[in-house]
């Protein structure tokens, strides 16, 4: 081939150049490939100031990294060698994920949260999730935590402790976060997310005993108040199946509600006005929803119930757990009484409640109508939207799960709300939701949007 016809490679500047939109959405496939995307981002350097994939590729970065825990922990390895102490890539850590491997339902996490593992040099990291993992030091773990200095959203969801091996010797102190450190993290704290389940908890380490990972991270709230620091968060997602456990958590997090913002609450246990008679109804977390309620500042409220999912409750399987939490929500919401009464929530905007049905369950139009009355104009001004999630369950060995999907298909037009034989069919949700909307369909406040949804998996 002559020298004039040899093909020569174009230089940099030489490239044609595609549209930033079309460059932004080819970056945008990589969303969640972090290593790929620090390449994206290293293409801009004081030779080539400009890089038409930097853009996408820095928003990515700082939006979400999530990190896989495993045996051999080698992405981890390479995440703290790429973002190490030092690097220009360190500040463009915003929000990470350190996760185990999946897990499937009753299997116990089994990947092992990083002993020795400090990320204190990333100072704009604000946001941090944590789930299914095993915690060996779970005081060293939540000290991990107190050391990121810009740290204001937390979620921990399917920890469970390493209980201690006989003749085993550690290497490593089991060392507590220092009075400073427990502080600034109390003070700082703007949204908490806590997510424990049956399947988190071994049976050799009963989740309302301490020593766990979410115990330390409690000793390290309760520190707070002591020094005259309270907790304030903004947002909290609470959702712990045992009872002991979650009352730990009610305490250290409803001291002060003057700032809550959003709440989502889940209930394992039988809620209501009245005491009952067998003493089974959990009172705590009535207490702990009626004090977070009181919030001048609630925007949005979800509250999941279902007292049936916790195996240890098997008093009550018909309506009647359903009815009184009705009658709760119904007391919570009616305006107080007083010669000018004033509304419980001036700023809600958004209530979503999720309730979970066991197998032939019947509705109470009246509850519904009673509770539907109190979201009027005068109690909730700035209400737009209510959202009533039902979910159907079945009895298990565990506890209730949803049924198959095919249970939430048949033809409605076969149902009759006075057709008794209905309730021998695997209609209930769909009949249940009949009744509900009948109820909201007697609601005065005609600018409030109300959806019924069904549905056939615990996904909410």
């Amino acid at each position: 081939m002559s020298p004039s016809t040899t093909a020569i490679p174009p230089t940099a500047e030489a490239l044609p150049s595609l549209p930033a939109e079309l460059t932004d959405r080819i970056v945008d496939f990589l969303h969640d490939d972090w290593r790929t995307l620090v390449s994206c981002v290293n293409t801009r350097d004081q030779t080539h100031p400009y890089s038409p994939l930097f853009p996408a590729a820095e928003y990515h970065l700082r939006n979400s990294i999530e990190i896989l825990i495993s045996g051999t922990n080698k992405e981890l390895l390479e995440f703290t060698k790429c973002f190490a102490h030092g690097s220009h890539l360190a500040s463009l850590v915003s929000s990470l994920h350190l996760r185990g491997p999946p897990v499937h339902q009753d299997e116990l996490p089994h990947a092992l949260f990083p002993t020795l593992l400090e990320l204190g040099h990333l100072l704009n990291l604000r946001a941090l999730s944590i789930s299914h993992l095993a915690v060996e030091l779970p005081h060293r773990f939540a000290r991990f935590i107190c050391r990121l200095p810009a740290l204001e959203d937390l979620s921990c969801e399917g920890l469970r402790p390493l209980p201690n091996r006989p003749g085993a010797v550690r290497l490593v102190a089991d060392a507590h976060a220092s009075v400073e450190e427990a502080l600034r993290f109390c003070r700082q704290l703007r949204r908490i997310q806590i997510v424990v389940s049956e399947e988190s908890v071994p049976p050799d380490h009963p989740a309302d005993s301490s020593g766990g990972p979410y115990d330390a991270l409690l000793e390290i709230l309760q520190r707070g108040p002591i020094a005259g620091v309270v907790p304030t968060p903004r947002e909290i997602n609470l959702q712990v199946i045992d009872p002991a456990m979650r009352a730990r958590w009610e305490q250290a997090l409803g001291r002060d509600a003057s700032r809550l913002e959003r709440l989502k609450y889940a209930v394992y246990e039988v809620l209501g006005m009245e005491d009952s008679r067998d003493g089974t109804w959990d009172f705590a977390s009535r207490d702990f929803l009626r004090s977070s309620l009181l919030a001048p500042s609630l925007h949005q409220l979800c509250l999941r119930y279902n007292p049936w999912e916790n195996t240890h409750n098997t008093t009550y399987r018909g309506s009647l757990p359903i009815e009184a939490f009705l009658d709760l929500l119904a007391h919570l919401f009616e305006v107080s009484g007083s010669e000018t009464p004033q509304p419980r929530f001036p700023h809600l905007e958004e209530l979503k409640i999720v309730l979970q049905l066991p197998h032939m369950v019947k509705a109470s139009l009246e509850s519904w109508i009673d509770f539907v009355n109190t979201l009027s104009s005068q109690n909730v001004p700035e209400l737009k939207r209510t959202t009533i999630v039902l979910e159907s369950t079945r009895s298990s060995n565990r506890g209730t799960h949803t049924d198959p999907a095919r249970e939430m298909t048949s033809d409605l037009s076969r149902l009759s709300l006075r057709d008794s034989s209905v309730w021998d069919r695997e209609d209930t949700v769909k009949v249940y939701a009949e009744v509900v909307r009948a109820a909201f369909a007697q609601l005065s406040n005609t600018d409030l949007e109300c959806c019924v949804d069904q549905v056939s998996s615990s996904s909410q």
